[in-house]
């Protein structure tokens, strides 16, 4: 009985206590609920227009079209060929071809310094053969070049440059939009280069020189003992190495590095003859001379794994194609090259033995090393030459100018 009361007093407790609490009327507690449905509804509306706009922002970057007002058709987004063999993909345009810039002449040189920055010369034997650009080759600026015979182009940044091959040099530092004569300082002897200068060949091409934006600053005071230098390398390496090659008075083949500036020389002579030229090629640690004669056919490759102190030839047997520009290390640890016939061959055996790239890779002329990878010339050779830029050889990226 004392358990019945007890829990009959405690029920009435909490009766008397729900009743003491006022309740919101029934509307409000309805209104409320509305007004919190409204709340997640408007939150999943506005999470949705957030990943459609980030969808729209991934597939069209800034710079892109606008979008159309109300009622207009929206831009077709372009469609882009890929070709490929090998692993090795070439990317078409990204716009019509009528909308491609269209210099007078075919390109003979082009710089990237960096990767958005680049320089692009013509020999048409006019002033019409140069352009810019400043967003990767997606748009080009046209500028007058000051000479018709000009046919290299050295760029020391995105802004300051020359240009060279015909009688006068012409330097810019404003990216090419004016020009003023440059130096050459044939005769003045230096001890290495400077910050932002570089090392190439005299116009004679009989020693090696420093350039810098005043034009050819003069010519190294010491030269790589033992060899006469044909080939310098057109940028140094990430570790401030510049590479030369060339031939022994015995006509050998040989290299030789500078990690100073061209202040001092270590020499490697390599085995065999025949040797027109050397050209060094690096990835990292590994280097690789390409010997060549004459006719640029590749007599032999040799491997350093260790920075070029020690090197060993390994080959080619078999097939020898060729050369078309420089030897490519891709980062899979292949060989890329393309040959005087306008195709693709591949190594995977540090350059014992070279094939064709299979697929549909388009016909190529030569590859050259620039500031922010390699550039392919005369692409689609039957096609008015175009250029591709790549920054690692395996994926190239056809250039809107032409």
């Amino acid at each position: 009985m004392a358990d019945t009361d007890l829990d009959e007093r405690l029920a009435r407790g909490r009766a008397a206590l729900l009743d003491a609490i006022e309740q919101p009327p029934l509307e409000r507690v309805r209104s409320r609920g509305r007004a919190l449905r409204r709340r997640r509804r408007t939150a999943m509306a506005g999470a949705a227009a957030a990943v459609v706009a980030l969808g729209v922002l991934t597939a069209q970057p800034w710079g892109g079209p606008a979008p159309g007002r109300p009622g207009e058709t929206p831009p077709a987004v372009p469609h882009v060929t890929v070709y490929s063999g090998s692993g090795v993909t070439v990317s078409g345009l990204e716009i019509p071809v009528a909308q491609v810039p269209d210099l007078p002449g075919t390109a003979v040189d082009a710089q990237f310094p960096d990767a958005d920055h680049g320089f692009v010369l013509t020999g048409c034997g006019c002033r019409d053969g140069f352009a810019r650009t400043g967003d990767g080759g997606r748009t080009w600026t046209r500028y007058r070049l000051p000479a018709t015979d000009l046919t290299q182009v050295v760029a020391f940044d995105d802004r300051n440059l020359l240009v060279t091959g015909g009688q006068r040099d012409y330097g810019s530092a404003d990216g090419g939009a004016t020009w003023h004569p440059a130096e050459r300082l044939h005769d003045r002897l230096l001890n290495g280069a400077g910050e932002g200068e570089v090392l190439r060949l005299t116009p004679a091409r009989d020693r090696i020189a420093v350039w810098g934006r005043a034009g050819v600053l003069g010519s190294l005071a010491h030269q790589p003992e033992g060899m006469t230098v044909i080939w310098v390398a057109p940028v140094a390496t990430a570790t401030g190495a510049w590479w030369v090659g060339g031939r022994t008075a015995a006509g050998r083949p040989a290299v030789a590095v500078t990690t100073d500036r061209g202040r001092t020389w270590t020499t490697t002579p390599l085995s065999g003859g025949g040797a027109t030229t050397v050209q060094v090629s690096t990835l990292g640690s590994h280097v690789y001379a390409a010997v060549l004669n004459g006719q640029r056919q590749l007599l032999a490759v040799y491997h350093s794994a260790d920075g070029g102190r020690r090197f060993t030839r390994t080959g080619p047997t078999g097939a020898a194609p060729r050369l078309a520009g420089e030897l490519v290390p891709l980062l899979d640890g292949r060989l890329l090259l393309t040959t005087t016939g306008h195709e693709w061959w591949v190594s995977g055996d540090d350059g014992v033995t070279f094939a064709r790239t299979g697929g549909d890779l388009p016909s190529v002329g030569r590859l050259a090393r620039t500031g922010a990878g390699y550039l392919a010339y005369e692409l689609f050779s039957g096609d008015a030459g175009w250029l591709a830029a790549s920054t690692d050889g395996t994926a190239w990226r056809k250039l809107q100018i032409r």
